[in-house]
């Protein structure tokens, strides 16, 4: 008999069990589905189309080389955005708030639209200023070399090859590229610079050997060779 009755007690628990998750689900499923019925429609289709021009705008902000750096604010803003959710609405009973969250997400990705708009003009002056000045800095570098008797040649007509970009350069990846042609050629020269020290002592050294009767011959030979090298540099 008391086996029987714990029998009885047992799937009474399993059905009553089974019936608290089948309406938990239940009011789960309606929740999603008033949520989506409780609101203006309208609203939920301003906000979808003001942030499609956002990250249409982003793009091409990154597209034409507004660097990182320029747009880290607004994408920590757009990432914070993504992870937000409209209110769940039982019944209807919370339309208001709904329709409230779209509007307000409209509003942000609309001025989002704006933010990245006055990023563009401000990254693209900054970047013609350093372009500007990095060519200065070069023209000042190759004229030291230059009165150091190196063969900077080369290096020159890489200069005024990259002056001539400026003139015409009009986009941020333009200036990019232009100050990126600006390091290397400075880094090419400071590299010629150590090089001729560095043959320049080598010479000095060979030239003590040959002093001491010494077979220089092969040392000759390899700084020749640097010589020549450093000379198409």
């Amino acid at each position: 008999m008391t086996s029987s009755a714990s029998h009885r007690n047992q799937s009474s628990l399993v059905r009553t069990t089974r019936s608290v998750l089948t309406l938990l689900l239940l009011i789960s499923a309606l929740s999603v589905l008033l949520t989506a019925c409780g609101s203006d429609s309208h609203y939920r289709a301003q906000a979808e189309q003001n942030k499609q021009a956002f990250e249409k705008e982003l793009q091409h902000a990154s597209d034409i080389g507004v660097p990182d750096t320029y747009l880290k604010s607004i994408q920590k803003q757009k990432d914070a955005l993504n992870n937000t959710f409209a209110p769940l609405t039982l019944f209807s009973l919370n339309g208001q708030a709904v329709d409230q969250y779209y509007n307000n997400l409209a509003t942000r990705y609309k001025q989002l639209t704006i933010q990245t708009q006055g990023v563009v003009p401000v990254a693209t002056q900054q970047l013609q200023n350093q372009a500007s000045k990095d060519l200065e800095n070069w023209q000042r570098l190759l004229g030291q070399q230059n009165s150091k008797g190196l063969p900077v040649d080369t290096l020159k007509a890489n200069y005024t090859a990259s002056q001539a970009k400026l003139k015409t350069a009009k986009l941020p990846k333009d200036y990019n590229a232009i100050i990126a042609e600006a390091n290397t050629g400075m880094k090419t020269l400071n590299m010629l610079g150590d090089t001729a020290e560095k043959l320049n002592s080598f010479k000095e050294t060979i030239d003590l050997m040959a002093d001491g009767k010494l077979d220089v011959t092969t040392y000759q030979q390899k700084y020749q060779t640097n010589k020549d090298a450093m000379g198409k540099a």
